[in-house]
């Protein structure tokens, strides 16, 4: 019978991927690159040799345009959970590229848990976007692969990367500001480094480019959040009252405690709401007001919760999350905390901004409800967004990508 860790670390890796094993041991006050004092215990989500093998102050990288019609691309990635919303977004913009008619790789890298590539696969095709790349485990025989370019896609993967042949374009899909995910440290230092490799990053929103450009110096241009229209839409025009809260105490940069204070504030207001949780399972927590907890949910699940709520709360303490559009999609009036790293990512009018206090919280996501009694207001909410899409992202994306091939920054 399997004991209780070794069954969180199944679930953690099948929701969430190799990645949240490796921050939740962190989290819990391991020590991630070694272990005790005296004994060297390697934890890292880097290959040992692979951190001492890249040297872009002795070694420096730079690219070398290429003028093509079609591209060949590798993209070097941790193995997917099904729960993960970074895969998501990067199942996306690989469609993109292939029907573009650019060819594409993919490299899984993981210095942690069982390497089942048929697990993988089958974790890919049966929840991202489809695609007919090639999958496989990374080998170091890869790396002397030819490749026009190669793309990371989180901090870790960034040193394999580096050691692709020379020749290739180096790309830097980022998604978040990976150092915040750390507490200050080695992790943190070693992540924060790789925005000095001078690959070209290609962003999730403008506030990730802004920054990685003020404070690293690092070229890169960001695509806008778009929405999946054929999951995310009204189906209930009628005022509400519920509240939903994307609860993912898994991910710290989402402030689960932080929510769940205010809505124990909200709670005692006595208001005759609902609230929903979804995002992770939250049943070992305890959560004293009554509420509806569904874990991971599929996107059509999460659209009708939505269409139950007139407002939801998703707090982002480094770039903002997918969900805020999503809500507007569905008429729901988005409660976010207030600051740059949400604000330049998507300030649509109908978004509700808050100090990152439990009772300013609760004072908004209250104001919200009573705004949302309006008979007509879920349809003006959903109609604001009607043309935002993936569509436009997945150009804007494959502009970047064909622009920077033939004339590197």
């Amino acid at each position: 019978m399997l004991n209780k860790t070794t069954k969180k670390i199944r679930r953690a890796l099948e929701e969430g991927g190799v990645r949240l094993v490796i921050y939740r041991t962190a989290k819990n006050g391991f020590r991630t690159i070694f272990g005790n004092v005296g004994q060297p215990n390697y934890k890292s989500l880097v290959h040992k040799d692979d951190l001492f093998k890249v040297d872009w102050v002795k070694n420096p990288y730079t690219p070398v345009p290429l003028n093509k019609i079609e591209y060949s691309t590798a993209w070097v990635m941790s193995p997917p959970g099904k729960g993960s919303g970074g895969h998501l977004s990067i199942f996306r913009f690989l469609q993109a590229l292939e029907s573009a008619g650019h060819k594409i790789d993919i490299f899984l890298y993981s210095t942690q848990g069982e390497k089942d590539i048929n697990v993988c696969r089958n974790i890919i095709n049966n929840f991202f976007p489809k695609v007919n790349a090639n999958i496989k485990f990374l080998e170091d025989s890869d790396k002397e692969k030819e490749y026009d370019a190669v793309f990371a896609t989180g901090w870790e993967t960034a040193y394999p990367v580096y050691l692709f042949r020379k020749s290739s374009q180096k790309f830097y899909f980022v998604q978040d500001y990976e150092p915040s995910f750390y507490a200050t440290g080695s992790d943190s230092v070693l992540a924060e480094n790789t925005y000095k490799f001078g690959f070209f990053g290609i962003t999730a929103g403008a506030w990730l480019s802004t920054k990685l450009k003020s404070q690293f110096g690092m070229n890169s241009d960001f695509f806008t959040f778009g929405i999946d229209h054929d999951i995310y839409k009204l189906t209930n025009p009628n005022p509400r009252k519920d509240v939903f809260f994307y609860a993912r105490p898994s991910t710290p940069r989402r402030a689960f405690e932080l929510g769940i204070l205010a809505l124990e504030e909200l709670s005692a207001r006595n208001l005759g709401i609902n609230i929903h949780l979804a995002g992770w399972d939250v049943s070992d927590r305890n959560i004293t007001f009554k509420h509806q907890s569904y874990g991971i949910i599929s996107p059509n699940e999460l659209s009708n919760i939505y269409n139950k709520c007139a407002v939801g709360l998703v707090l982002s303490l480094t770039n903002m999350s997918l969900l805020p559009p999503e809500l507007i999609a569905c008429g729901t009036i988005p409660v976010i905390n207030v600051g740059d790293n949400n604000k330049m990512v998507f300030d649509n009018k109908f978004c509700r901004w808050s100090e990152a206090m439990p009772s300013q919280i609760a004072d908004a996501l209250e104001n919200a409800i009573e705004e949302s009694a309006s008979n007509r207001l879920p349809t003006i909410i959903s109609a604001s967004v009607k043309n935002l899409n993936w569509e436009t992202s997945k150009e804007k994306f494959l502009r970047i990508f064909e622009g920077q091939m033939k004339n590197p920054k």
